[in-house]
């Protein structure tokens, strides 16, 4: 007996989710694949302008240590340092020091007078400048001698002075030193009892065509010893 061949039928029918899920995933692999795509043209758009790039070199701890420094610009030192301008003395000029207090000149004989303060409440020192005219004043040995009986040792003796002379200025200048107990005046020492203790007076002759200058710088020695080489600069000074 022949088997009888049925007629084919349309096929078993597809649900229509199915459907909708085999769009959805088409749909998706289509996206992705776009997608994939963007990303690849930007890499290549990336990696070609990284190459045109400077390339720098990695900083190492080495190239630190050994970088040279910047040079820190300074001002240059003003000329006038240490001092508050320039002073007349009869027609001549000198350098105030910066810490010389100026005060009015007591006496008719006194040029200029300078209070210096002291070192941490110390007491200071005086500068004291006088002219008694053309050709008064004494002479240079007279003066020493005068300023000589003025000051004492621990035992009432006169001390010896240190007397040093400069020619190598503008005018010829003596310097006289002496360090003790200090009787001061005008004239001759009036003696030991009276007499300061620890003092020193650094004065200065400058003999000038118009008479010599008497410049003196006294007072404690510890701030004397301060005031010195500034006090012979200011008198070496005078031109």
């Amino acid at each position: 007996m022949k088997n009888k061949r049925l007629p084919a039928g349309p096929g078993p029918e597809v649900e229509p989710d199915c459907k909708e899920q085999r769009l959805s995933w088409q749909g998706l692999m289509k996206k992705l694949i776009l997608i994939n795509s963007l990303i690849m043209v930007l890499a290549t758009a990336c990696s070609s302008t990284a190459s045109q790039l400077p390339t720098m070199a990695p900083v190492t701890p080495q190239a630190v240590a050994t970088a040279a420094p910047q040079e820190v610009a300074t001002a240059a030192p003003s000329s006038s340092a240490g001092t508050t301008g320039t002073i007349t003395l009869l027609d001549y000029s000198a350098s105030l020091p910066a810490n010389w207090e100026v005060r009015e000149p007591s006496t008719d004989m006194r040029l200029a007078e300078y209070a210096i303060p002291g070192e941490q409440g110390e007491e200071g020192s005086e500068v004291i400048v006088f002219f008694f005219g053309p050709g008064q004043g004494g002479s240079v040995e007279d003066n020493i001698a005068r300023w000589q009986s003025q000051f004492f040792d621990p035992d009432g003796n006169p001390v010896e002075p240190q007397v040093s002379g400069n020619d190598d200025g503008v005018f010829p200048i003596t310097v006289a030193e002496f360090q003790g107990a200090y009787n001061r005046g005008v004239g001759m020492g009036g003696g030991p009892d009276a007499a300061k203790p620890d003092q020193i007076l650094v004065a200065a002759i400058v003999e000038t065509p118009q008479g010599n200058l008497f410049i003196q710088l006294f007072g404690p020695s510890a701030s004397v010893l301060l005031q010195r080489e500034t006090f012979l600069a200011f008198v070496r000074g005078i031109k």
